[in-house]
């Protein structure tokens, strides 16, 4: 989970939804 985060930075509006996903 956390590797997945760290592998997406803050790009556009897509940080936020890729943040839930690797938490989810």
């Amino acid at each position: 989970n956390f590797q997945l985060q760290l592998t997406e930075p803050p790009s556009n509006s897509q940080p936020q939804v890729k943040v839930t996903k690797a938490k989810s």
